[in-house]
């Protein structure tokens, strides 16, 4: 009975390796491993049957382990849809929904010979009611300003890996769009891009993008946490203002510019972490993040705008570094439950600080706690 046991033992093991070297990769091959878990790292697409005028293609990329990506080179994408050949003949933009009524829209590759490369302004405002997915195609490498602008039936689309540009307004008003991964490609992201997209519950934001435009994630409600990646330069004003559902915000070194009302209304952010490569906390910044408790200014930032912390009335701790040089006119309004803070720097040199003439008016701050002392504000 015993030996029974023991060889269905070994028999289990032995199917348990041959099925994780199956599935597994050589990392003397270039894959990529994180914490035991692979991740294929495909190489360019390689055409291995041409499309035809009539009859789609198809590609092929290969991981270094072996595993390999098969995708259609579409020729035969929903019919109706209207195309506009770019400036210099090259390639074709979807301009318009034209008299297609699907619900979900397949988008060619290929059309008349030409890549489809581009997504046109406004193309489908007049299927915005219907249109449930769009399926986008490798060639695509713009979405222009309100592409997909209040397509609220909307409940999926992926954007390729390919996408450099996504224009003012793309996605605006998406309320049923729940997750949303943008490409490394992407290196910007316009004004307004996702505002509305209430829905939203998942947003993976690729390493590529540089910029974050104004308003861009405005009143997308249902997110409930964000990760900012390292190569970001600036978020825009309001950029993810009454994102009531946001719990924690890690904002990368990178980040050298936060724009006004960032974060303002984030109603439930407990912590935010501020890059240590910013020089200014802007006006109203994290105004009315009323569970906001603690907020640590890092050394090297100059200015503290107006009404920064207003409403804040969750606050109860606040750090400012000796780099301060100004503070403005009412920053810590009605944050109720803030009494003291804590300056990283000398008695003398809190006094040195320029101070708009009602930078304390309606807070309820009695000290500032030096790094010599303790200045009393009564």
């Amino acid at each position: 009975m015993r030996k029974t046991i023991k060889t269905l033992l070994l028999l289990c093991l032995s199917m348990f390796f041959c099925m994780a070297f199956l599935t597994s990769c050589d990392e003397n091959k270039g894959s990529s491993e994180q914490d035991g878990i692979h991740t294929h790292s495909f190489g360019e697409w390689m055409v291995t049957k041409e499309p035809m005028e009539t009859e789609d293609g198809e590609k092929e990329r290969s991981c270094a382990c072996g595993e390999k990506e098969i995708k259609p080179i579409r020729v035969t994408g929903s019919q109706g849809l209207d195309y506009t050949l770019g400036d210099d003949g090259t390639y074709y933009i979807l301009s318009s929904i034209g008299t297609c009524t699907d619900e979900n829209i397949i988008i060619p590759e290929i059309y008349k010979g030409k890549p489809v490369k581009i997504i046109g302004d406004s193309a489908f405002y007049y299927g915005r009611n219907r249109l449930a997915s769009v399926d986008i195609p490798d060639s695509v490498v713009i979405i222009e300003d309100a592409a997909f602008w209040r397509c609220e039936a909307l409940t999926k689309i992926i954007i390729p890996d390919g996408v450099t540009h996504i224009g003012n307004e793309a996605f605006q008003d998406c309320l049923r769009l729940t997750d949303v991964a943008i490409p490394n490609s992407v290196i910007v992201i316009g004004d307004r891009a996702f505002m509305g997209c209430k829905g939203m519950t998942s947003l993976t934001i690729g390493n590529g993008v540089k910029d974050i435009g104004y308003r861009a994630f405005e009143y997308c409600t249902g997110l409930t946490s964000l990760s900012i990646p390292e190569g970001i330069v600036s978020i825009g004003e309001s950029a993810f203002e009454h994102c009531s559902g946001l719990t924690s915000v890690v904002i990368p070194d990178s980040v050298t510019n936060i724009g006004s009302y960032a974060f303002r209304y984030c109603t439930s952010l407990v912590s935010i972490s501020l890059p240590k490569n910013l020089t200014c906390v802007t006006d109203y910044m994290v105004a009315n993040c009323s569970s906001l408790t603690g907020f640590e200014i890092p050394e090297g930032v100059t200015n503290i705008g107006f009404w920064t912390f207003l409403e804040c009335t969750g606050l109860t701790s606040v750090v400012i570094p000796k780099s301060v040089e100004s503070i403005g006119f009412q920053t810590f309004y009605h944050c109720t439950d803030l009494t003291y803070i804590t300056f990283d720097g000398t008695m003398a040199q809190w006094n040195a600080i320029e101070k708009n003439t009602g930078w304390q008016e309606g807070s309820y701050l009695k000290n500032i706690v030096c790094t010599d002392g303790t200045i009393s504000l009564d």
